[in-house]
This record gives structure tokens, C-alpha cells and sequence, in this order.
């Protein structure tokens, strides 16, 4: 389980160090996608190939599925950490995520992956979301219920 908000600065060479307490869960390759709300998303290979599965049941008759995965597939990145536990994100998706504009990055764990974010995307993320968490799990509350419990 991946959890906290770790604040980074991108090095010249596009790489950003993954927190240390992430690093025994990320061995081998990782997969860096897009993300929603601007983020990018970063799984271990485990969690990738649970999603990918998902991916491969949309339909490619409907539109949004094929652009959806197109937009997912086309941008991904499969990085294997260094040594100091730094991955290399592409141009393209740090542009996409806004870190090509400002260098510093906050990295938060959400559960079964990781989110990389722009430090300004994230504090309006936070601005905008935090004072409403309360309203925000009354909206998917059937979704949070233990199951056989209404």
C-alpha cells in the first residue's frame, strides 16, 4: 500500500526520486501514465497488469474506450528505477502533468499506486477538495459501505 505526500525537485535530466518507503514495492519495471486532473499515475508491475487487464476489456467500438486507451497507451512510460530510486519521465509527460513548467513535484500515495503532480496542481487540488472530504464520501458512500451492510 502506497500512502503520504513526499515533496521533490526534478533534476535536470527529467528523473525524480521515488521516496524511499515506496522503493521496496517498486522493484524491477514501473509504468508512468497519465493521470486525471492532471497528474501522472506511476504503478509497479503487479497493479499495471491488473489495470492493463481492465483496459483490454473496453470495447473498441465505443469511441471513448478507444480514445481513452489511446491517450493511456500512447504516453506511458515503462522506467526501471536507478540505484538512488530515481526514475526518467518523458518530455511529453511532464509537459502533460505541468512539471515542465515548474521543477518541483509532490509525490503522493494513493493506495494501490502512486500520483506525480505539478507542486502548484496539487495545492489547488488540495485548496479546492480538502474542506470538502466530508461531502465527497457521502457522495460514493455505497461504494465506501462494508459489503452486505446498507
Amino acid at each position: 500500500m502506497f500512502i503520504g505526500e513526499y515533496s521533490y525537485s526534478l533534476d535536470d535530466k527529467g528523473r525524480v526520486v521515488l521516496p524511499s518507503g515506496f522503493r521496496a514495492d517498486l522493484k524491477g519495471t514501473i509504468y508512468v501514465v497519465k493521470g486525471f486532473e492532471g497528474c501522472l499515475r506511476v504503478y509497479d508491475e503487479r497493479e499495471w497488469s491488473i489495470q492493463q487487464q481492465r483496459y483490454a476489456g473496453l470495447s473498441d467500438l465505443n469511441e471513448k474506450a478507444r480514445k481513452l486507451k489511446r491517450l493511456i497507451f500512447s504516453g506511458m512510460n515503462e522506467v526501471v528505477p536507478d540505484r538512488q530510486g530515481r526514475i526518467k519521465i518523458s518530455q511529453a509527460l511532464l509537459s502533460y502533468a505541468g512539471i515542465d513548467q515548474e521543477k518541483e513535484v509532490v509525490i503522493v500515495g494513493v493506495d494501490t499506486h502512486i500520483e506525480i503532480w505539478a507542486r502548484q496542481r496539487w495545492e489547488q487540488f488540495i485548496n479546492s477538495y480538502d474542506q470538502q472530504i466530508d461531502v465527497l464520501a457521502e457522495d460514493i458512500d455505497s461504494d465506501l459501505r462494508e459489503p452486505g451492510k446498507k
